[in-house]
């Protein structure tokens, strides 16, 4: 998801939590085996549950739909900015096209 819950204060963007923001600092070589364990955590099966659920529902809710749509640009969005923090470099298209479609809550199924 785009946003999640950080204890009891307004959703926040996950690229704007303070883990992310400490991946910056870290040494390049390091950054990209932490942030994969950090998208695991976030991405449980909890999260991958509920849009499991919100596939669902979208199939006859057009409200829905629109959500599941809206929310996968903002993970598109978020998963580039992943990448350029732990690869310390631009995303081209191609690679942000593979990585989203197979790194989804839902691309297991």
């Amino acid at each position: 998801m785009a946003a999640a819950i950080i204890g009891d204060a307004q959703p926040a963007p996950l690229i704007e939590r303070e883990e992310f923001h400490q991946l910056r600092h870290l040494p390049t070589e390091q950054r990209l085996p932490a942030g994969m364990r950090l998208v695991g955590q976030m991405y449980s099966d909890r999260t991958t549950g509920v849009w499991s659920a919100m596939l669902e529902a979208a199939a006859s809710d057009e409200e829905v739909a629109a959500w599941c749509t809206e929310h996968e640009k903002r993970r598109r969005e978020t998963l580039r900015e992943f990448f350029e923090i732990v690869l310390d470099r631009t995303v081209e298209e191609p690679l942000l096209d593979v990585r989203t479609g197979s790194s989804g809550p839902g691309s297991s199924r």
